[in-house]
């Protein structure tokens, strides 16, 4: 009689190992197409799922990645770092340099620490915003950053404070992923952020420079 019991039959012991095998290839199967998927989304390639290629979220994670918005400003200030800070943080004085900025209050008790929330009233693109800012970073002299979620959409201002000489070498960078109306109009939205940021920095280094030289 061969090993396996009657010819054509299994005995329960041979079937087991048979079930057992056929579990651990379908499972080293599947293991194989996760790493595989999750290494074409990384790269925005995926690969073939059962013979079909999913083109279709590959093109969902390009398409997410160029609607984010995400603009990066410099400048240099020719005063300390202390003084440009102060005026960044103090948000009584940002509608003076702020472009589009008309008027900020505090939700929270002044002065400005991590955890402050504001309430932001600004003109962009034609459109009134209100939208509350959360300081979500505060390393004095150093960088602030502030999120607004409650606007049209998610959006993050990050200032770094870097001593230059005599001078502060300040760099504003603004992350966000346009909604809605904003989403229609990113080309633009970009191109016009861009302005509003260079616009606004030039007027801080007047602002900045101009009261040392009152007080000199």
């Amino acid at each position: 009689m061969p090993e396996g019991g009657v010819a054509g039959l299994a005995t329960p012991r041979v079937a087991l190992i048979r079930q057992e095998t056929a579990r651990n290839a379908a499972i080293a199967a599947t293991d194989n197409r996760e790493r595989s998927f999750d290494s074409g989304a990384a790269s925005g390639v995926l690969p073939a799922v059962d013979g079909v290629h999913n083109v279709s979220h590959a093109h969902r994670i390009a398409k997410r990645r160029t609607d984010m918005l995400r603009i990066e400003t410099t400048i240099l200030i020719n005063r300390p770092e202390e003084e440009v800070w102060n005026h960044v943080v103090d948000q009584e004085k940002a509608p003076n340099w702020a472009v589009g900025v008309r008027d900020i209050r505090f939700i929270t008790d002044p002065p400005l620490r991590l955890g402050s929330k504001c309430s932001w009233t600004q003109t962009f693109l034609g459109h009134d915003i209100d939208a509350i800012h959360e300081v979500m970073e505060y390393v004095p002299y150093k960088v602030v950053t502030f999120k607004a979620d409650s606007g049209p959409f998610p959006i993050t201002y990050r200032y770094t404070f870097e001593p230059i000489g005599n001078g502060t070498k300040l760099i504003m960078v603004v992350e966000g992923e346009p909604g809605g109306f904003f989403k229609l109009t990113t080309p633009l939205l970009t191109n016009m952020a861009k302005r509003t940021m260079y616009h606004s920095l030039e007027n801080l280094k007047d602002l900045v420079e101009a009261e040392a030289l009152v007080h000199a």
